[in-house]
């Protein structure tokens, strides 16, 4: 179907077949950005270890496009003969980049885990973390009674912990810990924990 009516200028409308086909175009293209952008925050957060990373460096990536192709529209466009065709060629290399995307994501956490984070030094924090999450595993602790029991679950600071010997280079264990009583040790821990947090929360005050 075409529109026969001609502008002032004599001009011949635009043609609504190709008006309607355009339109589906650009619906078309904005619903694949929207699966790109679900596509690229699932890579994403596969690397950051977290959805919400990934969504941020998603949204400020597409924001930072979106300014500097403000930017580059307002001191260019004026110059461009066909903006329509400038579209096209830009949802092109978002199309080239999108198509590109899975093997350059590969490459690059290759080189981060290989290379990059190695070089970083986070052997301890990978630790830490391997021994905070296996311990929430069934079985992995002896007693589950005893995660309820760490510094961290109920007192603000913990208690002071001692090993075998009993005795060693003049320290001793206290005898209440060697008693048996299970009661009084934890009389004893609680005791000991709230006077380490006296302790702290002066020195945090001071600071």
């Amino acid at each position: 179907m075409r529109a026969t009516e001609r502008d002032g200028g004599g001009r011949a409308a635009v043609d609504l077949d190709m008006l309607i086909f355009l339109c589906l175009i650009f619906v078309l293209s904005g619903a694949a950005g929207l699966v790109y952008e679900s596509i690229w925050t699932h890579y994403l957060k596969l690397f950051l270890g977290h959805a919400a990373y990934a969504q941020t460096l998603v949204l400020a990536l597409f924001m930072g496009g979106m300014a500097i192709g403000s930017w580059l529209c307002s001191r260019w466009s004026a110059g461009w003969g066909n903006l329509l065709r400038g579209y096209a060629v830009a949802e092109g290399l978002i199309g080239i980049a999108a198509l590109a995307f899975h093997p350059v994501f590969v490459a690059a956490t290759d080189a981060a885990y290989e290379s990059i984070l190695p070089a970083l030094g986070g052997e301890i924090p990978a630790m830490v973390l391997i021994d905070a999450v296996a311990r929430l595993v069934p079985g992995v602790v002896g007693d589950p009674d005893s995660l309820a029991q760490d510094s961290f679950s109920e007192e603000p600071a913990g208690w002071p912990q001692f090993t075998r010997p009993a005795e060693y280079r003049g320290l001793t264990v206290p005898d209440v810990l060697l008693s048996g009583d299970h009661a009084r040790i934890k009389q004893w821990r609680r005791r000991q924990a709230a006077e380490r947090s006296s302790v702290h929360t002066k020195e945090l005050k001071k600071t």
